[in-house]
């Protein structure tokens, strides 16, 4: 499941997550011995750079207040 997302990491990396979880819940309530996902390396993520102003202001433009995309973007930690 994680190499079929291995073109989108984040996603992938998701995938990974959940299953951990998932599996160290089924650990916890003795349905399995131990979780096969216990090992399992997260993929490479690119690295992120901040937004230009430019590009700030776009996005606010894009998005009106009250939207879940401009919430989201209110509380991202701003960038020194």
């Amino acid at each position: 499941m994680r190499d079929e997302r291995a073109k989108t990491p984040g996603a992938a990396n998701t995938i990974v997550r959940m299953l951990k979880l998932l599996l160290k819940f089924a650990v916890s309530e003795e349905w399995i011995e131990h979780s096969p996902a216990a090992g399992m390396e997260l993929l490479k993520v690119g690295e992120w750079r901040a937004w230009t102003d430019e590009e700030c202001k776009r996005f606010e433009a894009r998005w009106a207040p009250g939207t879940m995309e401009r919430r989201a973007y209110a509380l991202a930690p701003a960038s020194d």
